[in-house]
C-alpha cells in the first residue's frame, strides 16, 4: 500500500502543472529546526550540520524530528525560489546533493498525506549559499625577533582562516576583512594558510609557503645632506646602512615634530627633496610587524648667508643640530675650518673689489656626517689695495720676449687689468700691454733692438674698482753672447748679462739646443764649452735660470746665442785603383758634410760619378769598365746649415 501511494505521488507531480507562487508553502522552518530537515556532510560521523554548501562538497538532508510521520521526497533547484516559475522543482534522485556551482541553491521536501489519499500536499523549502573553495593566497614578511607577518591577497572569499607556523598549533579562527596578527616562528620557515566558512567549517582549501628569517639590521645613517644652489631648491639626502627587506621612512621637523615625508626602498643610497630642505631629517627602520625601530641621528640643513664689506665678506651660518666642525668653501676652494659652534666668519682672505665670490657651508657631525648648505654668492666692494703681482721676463726659442706674471691666488679677477710697463737705460718707461687675462704678454721688439738698450719690465694690478697695485719688482732679462776661440770652432766662450727677477740666488744651467728646441744637453753655466758637439756645424745655446724665489717648474731663459762653424773639405788629387790596398778608391772627407752633391766627370764632360754623402767612393771605373788613366774634374756643391752655398771644383788623376 505505501509504495502505490508513492507512485500515485510521483505521477501526479509529473502530470499537474508547476504550482502557482500564491500555493507555495512557508518560506521556511522555524528556527531549532523543530519542523522541516537540516543538512549535514555526507559520511560525517558523529554527523556534522551545516548551514552553507560548499562547491563539490556532498551533503544528506534528513528530517528535523526522525523519522518523517510520512513519506518525504528532496528536491532542489538553483536561485532563489523567486527565480523559478512555480514552486515545482527538480526532483532528487535521493535526500543527498552535491553542488557543482557556488551561488544560493533552494531545497525542497515534498511530504506526501497518506491519510488523506491525494497527491502530495505539503512543500518545505531552505535557500542554502554554495560556497567556493579557492585556494587562499597570501605574503610572507619575516620580523625581527623571530615573528612573521601574513598579509591574505584579494580574492579570497572565506569568512575565516587558520595560520600554522611550521609544525606548530593551528591559530584561528580570524577574519578575512582584518590584518592578521603577527606569529612568532619558533625558528621554523614556512607557514600554512587555511580558509573556510562559518556555516560550514568542514569544507575549504590551505596553503603552505616557506620564508627566511629576518637577519639583525644596523642602525640607519643619514650620511650626507646636500642642498641645491638656491635657498629652497631641491636637494639630496644620502644614507646608508640601508637593508632591504626592512622598511624606512624619512622624517622631517621643520619645527612642530618629526613627521614622514617619504618612503625608502632598499638599496637605494639617496632621495631627492623637491621642496624646500628646511629642518632637521631623520630616517626611521621598521620591520613588517613593527616590532624592531630604529632611528638615525638627526641631520639638520644649514642656512648660509654672505653680505659684502669694504674689503671682506661676512658669512652667517644657521644650523639648529650639533656640529663637529662647519667646513667654508669659497669658489670650491676650502677656505677655513671652524668650531661646530661657529655661526658667522668674515672672509678678508685677498678679497678683491668687484670679483663675485661663491661660498658654501658644511656642517660636520661626530659621526662624519655632513650638511652642505646652499651656495651664497656675493660681490666684493671697494677696499684695499690688491696685492703686489711678480714678473718673469725671458726669451722665446724664436729670441722674443715673453713676460710671465706671478698673481696671488693664480687667477686674474673678471673686470680686473694687468698693466705691463717696459723700461730702457735711464727712461722713465712707457706702458706696453694692458690685458685681462694671466696669459704670457710678449714684447714683438726685434732682437738687435733689444740687445742694443737692455730692457726691464715692470707689472701692477688694477682691480675693477680702479685700485691699483705696487708695481712689481723690475725683471730684467739675461742676454748670452757665444763666440769661438779658435778658427775651427773647437773651444766656445760665453758671457751674459745677469737676469733680474723676483728674489735672489738664481741658478744658471747652459743647454744645447737643436735646430728645432729640442735640448741636446745642460751642464752648469761656465765661461766655456770646451767639448761642443762635433756633429753639428751651427751650435745653439741658451741660459735656463730657475731657482730663487721663482715658483718650482717656473723658468726665465736667456736669448739662443749661435756660432756657425766653417764647413771643411778635403779631395785627393790623385788614387790608384790598382787593388794593393792603398789609395784604391776616390773618396771625400771633411766636416759638416751633409746632403750635398760630389760630381765626377772625364775629359769629354761626361760625368763618371756622383756622391751626396760620405760613404759614396769612386774605385775608377766607368760604366763598369776598368779604370782609365788621366785626369777628372770634379765639382762639389753644397748648402751649409746656415743656408750659405758652398761651392768646390778641382781635378783628379787617376794613376795605376
Amino acid at each position: 500500500m505505501k509504495y502505490s501511494i508513492v507512485l500515485v505521488w510521483l505521477l501526479y507531480l509529473l502530470t499537474q502543472p508547476a504550482l502557482a507562487q500564491t500555493d507555495c508553502p512557508p518560506s521556511a522552518p522555524q528556527p531549532g529546526c523543530t519542523v522541516g530537515f537540516r543538512a549535514i556532510v555526507a559520511g560525517s560521523n558523529p554527523a556534522q550540520e551545516v548551514t552553507s554548501l560548499c562547491v563539490g562538497q556532498r551533503v544528506q538532508f534528513v528530517p528535523c524530528n526522525a523519522p518523517m510521520p510520512f513519506t518525504a521526497s528532496y528536491h532542489a533547484a538553483p536561485g532563489t525560489v523567486q527565480a523559478i516559475p512555480g514552486c515545482n522543482p527538480t526532483n532528487l534522485p535521493s535526500n543527498e546533493y552535491t553542488p557543482s556551482a557556488a551561488g544560493p541553491v533552494t531545497i525542497f521536501v515534498v511530504i506526501n498525506n497518506n491519510s488523506g489519499g491525494g497527491p502530495p500536499s505539503l512543500l518545505y523549502r531552505i535557500t542554502y549559499n554554495v560556497n567556493p573553495t579557492p585556494t587562499p593566497d597570501f605574503d610572507l614578511e619575516p620580523c625581527s625577533g623571530n615573528n612573521v607577518r601574513v598579509t591574505l591577497k584579494p580574492g579570497t572569499s572565506y569568512d575565516q582562516y587558520f595560520i600554522q607556523v611550521g609544525s606548530g598549533p593551528r591559530q584561528g579562527p580570524y577574519p578575512g576583512n582584518a590584518p592578521f596578527p603577527f606569529q612568532p616562528t619558533n625558528g621554523a620557515t614556512s607557514v600554512t594558510v587555511s580558509g573556510n566558512y562559518t556555516g560550514n567549517p568542514t569544507c575549504g582549501a590551505s596553503q603552505t609557503k616557506t620564508f627566511t628569517a629576518l637577519g639583525a639590521a644596523p642602525t640607519p645613517r643619514l650620511v650626507r645632506l646636500t642642498q641645491g644652489a638656491q635657498p629652497g631648491s631641491a636637494a639630496t639626502l644620502a644614507f646608508g646602512n640601508v637593508l632591504a627587506p626592512y622598511r624606512y621612512t624619512v622624517l622631517n621637523d621643520n619645527g612642530s615634530g618629526f613627521q614622514p615625508v617619504a618612503t625608502i626602498t632598499p638599496p637605494a643610497s639617496s632621495l631627492t627633496l623637491p621642496g624646500p630642505a628646511a629642518g632637521c631629517y631623520q630616517l626611521r627602520r621598521t620591520d613588517a610587524c613593527e616590532l624592531d625601530p630604529a632611528t638615525s641621528a638627526s641631520l639638520c640643513a644649514v642656512g648660509l648667508t654672505a653680505t659684502a664689506a669694504a674689503g671682506r665678506n661676512n658669512l652667517a651660518f644657521s644650523y639648529a643640530g650639533a656640529a663637529a666642525s662647519i667646513r667654508v668653501e669659497r669658489n670650491g676652494t676650502l677656505l677655513t675650518t671652524l668650531p661646530g659652534t661657529a655661526r658667522s666668519y668674515e672672509d678678508a682672505s685677498n678679497i678683491i673689489c668687484g670679483q663675485r665670490y661663491t661660498y658654501r657651508a658644511t656642517a660636520v657631525l661626530a659621526g662624519a656626517e655632513e650638511s652642505i648648505s646652499n651656495e651664497a654668492a656675493v660681490t666684493a666692494v671697494l677696499g684695499p689695495a690688491p696685492p703686489q703681482p711678480s714678473l718673469v721676463a725671458g726669451f722665446t726659442f724664436q729670441n722674443t720676449v715673453e713676460l710671465r706674471p706671478l698673481l696671488p691666488g693664480g687667477t686674474i679677477p673678471t673686470g680686473s687689468t694687468l698693466r705691463y710697463r717696459k723700461t730702457t737705460g735711464s727712461g722713465s718707461g712707457a706702458d706696453i700691454a694692458n690685458v685681462m687675462t694671466a696669459r704670457v704678454v710678449g714684447d714683438s721688439t726685434s732682437f738687435d733692438v733689444l740687445k742694443a738698450a737692455p730692457p726691464c719690465y715692470t707689472l701692477r694690478f688694477v682691480d675693477v674698482c680702479g685700485n691699483s697695485s705696487a708695481e712689481s719688482a723690475p725683471s730684467c732679462p739675461a742676454f748670452l753672447t757665444a763666440r769661438a776661440a779658435d778658427a775651427d770652432g773647437n773651444l766656445i766662450n760665453f758671457s751674459w748679462t745677469p737676469f733680474t727677477g723676483p728674489g735672489t740666488g738664481f741658478t744658471y744651467t747652459l743647454q744645447r739646443l737643436d735646430a728645432d728646441g729640442t735640448v741636446l744637453s745642460s751642464f752648469p753655466a761656465t765661461t766655456t764649452d770646451p767639448l761642443p758637439p762635433s756633429d753639428r756645424q751651427v751650435l745653439r745655446y741658451r741660459l735656463q735660470i730657475s731657482g730663487g724665489t721663482l715658483p718650482a717648474g717656473t723658468f726665465s731663459y736667456s736669448n739662443v746665442a749661435s756660432v756657425a762653424r766653417q764647413v771643411a773639405l778635403t779631395v785627393p788629387s790623385a788614387f790608384t785603383p790598382n787593388g794593393d790596398g792603398l789609395n784604391d778608391v776616390l773618396e771625400i772627407k771633411g766636416r759638416f758634410l751633409k746632403n750635398y752633391s760630389f760630381v765626377v766627370v772625364d775629359r769629354n764632360g761626361q760625368e763618371v760619378f756622383r756622391g751626396t754623402q760620405r760613404s759614396d767612393t769612386w774605385d775608377g771605373s766607368i760604366n763598369g769598365r776598368a779604370p782609365v788613366n788621366g785626369a777628372y774634374v770634379w765639382r762639389f756643391f753644397l748648402n751649409d746649415e746656415t743656408g750659405t752655398a758652398v761651392t768646390r771644383t778641382g781635378s783628379v788623376t787617376i794613376l795605376k
